[in-house]
């Protein structure tokens, strides 16, 4: 095939290759990063803000719980908004503020915090293995899509 019809299923296969790419990093440092605060070490932690933020994708939208907050380690102070790894997602405002309510502000919270890059840190350790589903179904449907595109090329 050749003309503006491959100029477009090439163009194709190279958006889908860049979701995948896309997907795929994201989900390797949620999956690295999840697994190694399981060994992290634990600090102490005070809020200093917390917001729902909305966020749109195409027509949908779901709302991101962000938590800001100062930590200290050996005498230096940290600021992050790092929850967990991945960052929770959540499909109302209300389920947002009801995640936000863990985290009043003012309050003490634990962090777990990487000792050889303090800066790397969370409030929620461990990865959470519904990213295996999501993201990794994204990927997975993403190549297969890609095959049939490529097929298709070639007929």
């Amino acid at each position: 095939m050749t003309g503006p019809a491959a100029g477009r299923k090439g163009l194709t296969l190279f958006i889908f290759a860049l979701f995948i790419l896309y997907f795929a990093v994201n989900l390797g440092i949620n999956f690295t990063y999840g697994h190694a605060s399981d060994k992290w070490q634990t600090g102490e932690g005070i809020v200093t803000a917390t917001d729902a933020e909305l966020q749109w994708f195409r027509k949908s939208s779901h709302y991101h719980p962000v938590v800001h907050y100062k930590y200290s380690v050996n005498g230096k102070e940290y600021t992050s908004s790092r929850v967990s790894f991945p960052e929770p997602d959540k499909d109302s405002h209300q389920k947002a503020l009801l995640f936000l309510n863990d985290f009043p502000v003012g309050g003490k919270v634990p962090v777990y915090y990487d000792a050889g890059n303090p800066s790397n840190v969370c409030l929620e350790k461990g990865f959470d293995e519904r990213e295996l589903w999501t993201d990794g179904g994204f990927i997975v449907l993403m190549l297969f899509l890609s095959v049939i595109v490529a097929v298709f090329r070639r007929s």
